[in-house]
């Protein structure tokens, strides 16, 4: 009875080989497909970058009109320096325009008077009532006159210049917004000294621009990407968000080392520029200047 057990159990041993020989085996090498043609780290950027503001003349800032995180518009006046060195200047600048404008004024007032005079000699001279030499004379008066109105009428246009120039002197002791956006850093405060020389910036603004993605495609990898092609971009430091859909807009064309990869210098990049879709959404802004992303790009 043993041996028929064991005959049995043989014969279902040899069946269940017979069965596993005959099924097809996977490959143990085979590559895992993707829906991604390449994948790339990038940085969460705002378009045209952050905009520093410079100090553009030597003082002391006597206002400062706003603090971090403020919404600035365009013509906001961010700060202003002590501006009455400029203010005496526009002054000066006022009085010595009334009086090139009086000296000309006066000089045109007195050519008509001139110019009739000479002429009143001239018709003398010819009649023989009068010599010629005072006609001579008369005439040369004019035209000296009209010589001079000439010259007061360029120190008129010089005063003019100047004073245009003292007035921009007074728009530099402020700091202006050129654009709308948000005040990310503050770099000086009312009372404090600054020269050009130093080259110092004063504020620091995020413009209201739309964000972009700046990723850095290993240069192995820079065929499979064109304009226009569709990526997903992941958060490195929270990949549990969704992703974000992007599109290509931008493929540079110099070769550089990697900024993002510290441990890849040796690695040369190409920089690729993204467009985040659906830009005014919640989710997109969000998103924080600087941030490193994972850059997957679809086929």
């Amino acid at each position: 009875m043993a041996k028929s057990w064991f005959r049995r159990s043989g014969l279902i041993l040899f069946c269940l080989m017979l069965q596993a020989c005959s099924e097809p085996q996977p490959q143990v090498n085979s590559a895992l497909k993707t829906p991604y043609l390449a994948m790339a780290r990038g940085k969460v950027d705002v378009e045209g970058g952050l905009l520093n503001l410079p100090i553009l003349r030597d003082g002391v800032f006597v206002r400062v009109n706003v603090r971090p995180n403020d919404k600035v518009h365009h013509g906001d006046v961010l700060a202003e320096l002590d501006s009455h060195v400029a203010m005496m200047a526009v002054g000066l600048a006022t009085a010595e325009l009334h009086h090139a404008q009086a000296e000309l004024l006066s000089l045109n007032t007195h050519l008509p008077v001139m110019q009739q005079t000479a002429a009143r000699w001239q018709e003398a001279a010819k009649s023989g009532v009068a010599e010629q030499q005072h006609a001579d004379e008369a005439t040369e008066a004019s035209r000296q006159l009209m010589a001079d109105i000439t010259v007061a009428q360029t120190t008129v246009e010089m005063a003019q210049q100047k004073l245009m120039q003292a007035r921009h002197e007074i728009e530099l002791q402020r700091i202006v917004s050129p654009i709308d956006g948000e005040v990310i850093n503050v770099l000086v405060q009312t009372g404090s000294t600054n020269s050009v020389q130093d080259h110092a910036v004063a504020f620091q603004l995020l413009p209201n621009h739309p964000l972009i993605i700046h990723a850095e495609v290993n240069e192995s990898y820079i065929a499979l990407i064109h304009v226009g092609q569709t990526a997903s971009v992941e958060l490195e430091s929270n990949p549990d968000v969704a992703a974000f859909n992007a599109s290509v807009v931008r493929i540079g064309r110099v070769l550089e080392a990697s900024h993002l990869n510290e441990e890849s210098q040796l690695t040369r990049i190409i920089e690729c520029t993204l467009q985040l879709e659906q830009a005014s959404s919640t989710a997109v802004q969000s998103l924080r200047i600087g941030q490193n992303v994972l850059v997957k790009f679809h086929e």
